[in-house]
């Protein structure tokens, strides 16, 4: 896909600070956007917020997506074309460890972006990243279509399907004909600088790096795996396609591997056994029993986005993740600020064919 679209155009992305919304916010930088952030401050001093000084390269501005007045008036002030909204709490485990917080921030915060932006006429797209797991999972080994049942046995995953409700009934009710939104449900995403808790290359890379064995749970689970640079590129596709032509793209779109690429939808233990075949110095292994009731599959199908975005899979899953592995190695071995950037830039140019 070409990037010029994206020359100066005015693009929010909310949740700018974490991983997804850092990656995106560098993309769109490299290509001459004009990014502004909204988001909660980064947790850890190493996500790409940090590490590539995003602070002082766009537009940033600290607040709470529950706090509404705040929210509506920083949006107003950035008067944005584009938006990204990526700031929902993006854990399980978290869901069931803090229900809370979980549905206040991932029900009530999208109403309050969406609310924000329903008068302000020159926004032509937003897209709302929510979940694989918004769907009614009866652990069968079904692909999950689009117009599937949505559900959810667990706070995050419940989260998640009412997103996708509300952001069917502000498009329907107040979007249609005028802006371009969106929900992606996107598979497990790998890459490099991800530093959240209870994730599990995360959890490798902690592993390996402090020497220290890994406890791992569900080793049998089934995901379907995918690289940060496939689903930002899809991401990209789809917003793009909304902003020229928002009746025909606002909808729900899936995206992860080919139903045809079954190795793609790997089990969290054969992820493990493929890192350790790339690490220089394997790390230990304990199986542990989890204490969260997760869905052991989880298989999406794709073809709606493959037909009508002209998106798939560009990353198989070794190169997925050798590209992740690839990205840590280099950090801990070069902590140097200039160097971080200069190897996260090498990366992000090489896919999507920056000059």
């Amino acid at each position: 896909m070409s990037l010029d679209f994206w020359k100066n155009k005015k693009v929010l992305i909310i949740g700018h600070t974490g991983f997804v919304g850092g990656w995106l916010a560098q993309i769109l930088r490299l290509k001459g956007a004009r990014i502004s952030g909204i988001a909660l401050k980064p947790s850890n001093k190493y996500y790409l917020f940090n590490l590539l000084d995003l602070k002082k390269k766009i537009s940033n501005y600290f607040c709470d997506i529950n706090n509404f007045s705040k929210l509506s008036k920083i949006i107003t002030k950035i008067n944005p074309e584009i938006i990204f909204h990526f700031a929902s709490q993006p854990l399980v485990s978290t869901g069931y460890d803090k229900p809370i917080q979980t549905f206040d921030t991932n029900i009530r915060g999208t109403i309050n972006i969406l609310e924000s932006c329903r008068l302000k006429k020159k926004i032509k797209s937003i897209l709302v990243m929510t979940s694989d797991k918004c769907y009614q999972n009866n652990e069968k080994k079904y692909f999950f279509s689009e117009d599937y049942p949505l559900g959810g046995d667990d706070p995050y995953s419940a989260s998640k399907a009412c997103q996708e409700i509300i952001v069917n009934s502000y498009q329907k009710s107040f979007f249609n004909n005028t802006i371009g939104i969106s929900t992606v449900r996107a598979g497990n995403i790998i890459g490099g600088a991800d530093w959240a808790d209870n994730r599990l290359i995360v959890d490798i890379v902690k592993s390996y790096h402090k020497n220290k064995t890994l406890f791992l749970r569900n080793p049998n689970a089934i995901r379907p795996w995918q690289h940060i640079f496939d689903v930002l590129n899809g991401c990209m596709l789809l917003t793009k396609k909304m902003y020229i032509s928002p009746n025909n793209f606002s909808s729900a779109w899936n995206l992860g591997p080919s139903k045809k690429k079954l190795n793609e939808f790997a089990t969290v233990g054969k992820i493990v056994n493929k890192i350790n075949n790339y690490l220089p110095k394997k790390i230990k292994i304990q199986i542990i029993k989890s204490q969260y009731n997760e869905k052991k599959n989880l298989f999406l199908n794709s073809n709606k986005s493959k037909k009508f975005l002209g998106w798939q899979k560009a990353i198989d899953l070794n190169s997925s993740l050798k590209l992740t592995m690839d990205w840590y190695i280099y950090f801990f071995n070069f902590k140097a600020k200039n160097a971080i950037i200069n190897f996260t830039n090498k990366q992000i140019k090489s896919f999507f064919k920056i000059s």
